[in-house]
């Protein structure tokens, strides 16, 4: 318990850190995109920006703070003192798990409850489906090539129009490659948050951590975005591609546990 009091706050200060500059990165380049255009317009996008970057990306967040406390810790003598007690990576699992739970956990709560709502407010005009474009307003439907009739389509959703952003109870009632793609993968990133805590921790014991935390994760990262794309539009299982945040972090672990230690 000693060590969880000791270890616990450090690792909840720099996920606020990592959070807090994440959230700086994206106000500063939202500003500069909407700087021609109203206040509110600008917290609009602000709104929704800052909350789908942080559940997003959340498991790459958690192994940036993990890594820089760390380091923090390495700097300050704490990860030596430690040591001579007998307390290394093993002991400090729990508690990177732990967070890296917390985080998804949190941004579960948040693609669930409050991520919907912010984007329903802000559904474009026009949304694009399989059989044309459908305004929201009244639900108009444009036929593709202008063949056929024009009609009207009834319960147009954040779900239908972009699975992403809908909450997890609303893509249970489709049967699209997208939203079970996006199924599997709302349940994976709460797995991926806490295997990239444990992966921050592992390269947290090579030189220049923050490196190779931010190269892999964010090489991991990418590659879930890719994935997620091939099993929307049904080029591979949507299982394989909504789950694949949650194991492909074990191969970079294992491969960090055999390189040797600073």
């Amino acid at each position: 318990m000693i060590v969880w009091r000791t270890i616990g706050p450090l690792f909840l200060r720099a996920a606020a850190l990592v959070s807090l500059f994440v959230v700086g990165v994206v106000v500063l380049a939202v500003s500069v995109e909407k700087a021609n255009q109203g206040w509110l317009d600008l917290f609009q996008a602000l709104r929704f920006q800052v909350l789908a970057v942080m559940v997003w990306l959340s498991p790459l967040i958690v192994a940036l703070a993990v890594s820089l406390s760390c380091l923090q810790q390495r700097s300050g003598g704490t990860q030596q003192a430690l040591a001579c007690s007998g307390v290394g990576t093993m002991q400090l699992t729990p508690i990177a798990v732990s967070l890296g739970l917390m985080m998804g956990m949190l941004g579960f709560a948040v693609g669930e409850w409050v991520l919907p709502t912010v984007a329903v407010s802000d559904l474009p005009g026009w949304v694009w489906t399989a059989h044309g474009p459908v305004r929201t307003l009244d639900g108009l439907l444009v036929p593709l090539q202008l063949e056929g009739e024009f009609g009207n389509v009834e319960g147009i959703t954040l779900g239908a129009a972009f699975p992403r952003l809908a909450s997890f109870s609303a893509l249970t009632d489709q049967v699209s490659p997208t939203a079970a793609t996006e199924q599997w993968g709302r349940l994976a990133r709460v797995v991926a948050c806490m295997g990239f805590g444990w992966l921050g921790l592992v390269f947290a014991r090579l030189r220049q951590p923050m490196i190779w935390v931010a190269v892999v994760c964010g090489a991991l990262t990418l590659c879930e975005a890719i994935a997620w794309g091939l099993g929307a539009q049904a080029q591979i299982a949507p299982w394989l591609a909504g789950s694949m945040p949650a194991w492909a972090w074990i191969l970079p672990a294992v491969w960090g546990l055999r390189q040797p230690s600073t």
